[in-house]
């Protein structure tokens, strides 16, 4: 496997990263995302832990990202902004006080 350019290395924690990298092998470009750890001062080794993902399929990856990441503030626990959240309440509560 031959890495075109230079690797994105983002961290993990103190000891590993993730590299992400462009690379051919056996004739065939693909996007390899690894997990690195830390071997010396200033050598950095490939884990086991990582997948390859065929060029092909960037534009894919790249929509798949963007949409689980859409994810979070809902997991998060945020709501929407204030003018998208109008409260149900005061609207019911309005109509049972002209019942009154």
């Amino acid at each position: 496997m031959t890495t075109v350019g230079e690797p994105v290395a983002l961290p993990r924690s103190e000891t590993e990263k993730i590299w992400v990298s462009l690379s051919e092998w056996q004739g065939f470009l693909g996007i390899d995302i690894r997990i690195y750890y830390q071997a010396g001062e200033a050598s950095w080794r490939p884990t086991k832990k990582g997948v390859r993902i065929s060029l092909e399929l960037k534009d894919q990856l790249i929509a798949a990202i963007e949409k689980v990441a859409g994810y979070a503030p809902e997991a998060m626990g945020e709501s929407k902004p204030e003018q998208e959240q109008l409260p149900e309440s005061e609207d019911a509560s309005e109509g049972e006080d002209a019942k009154e």
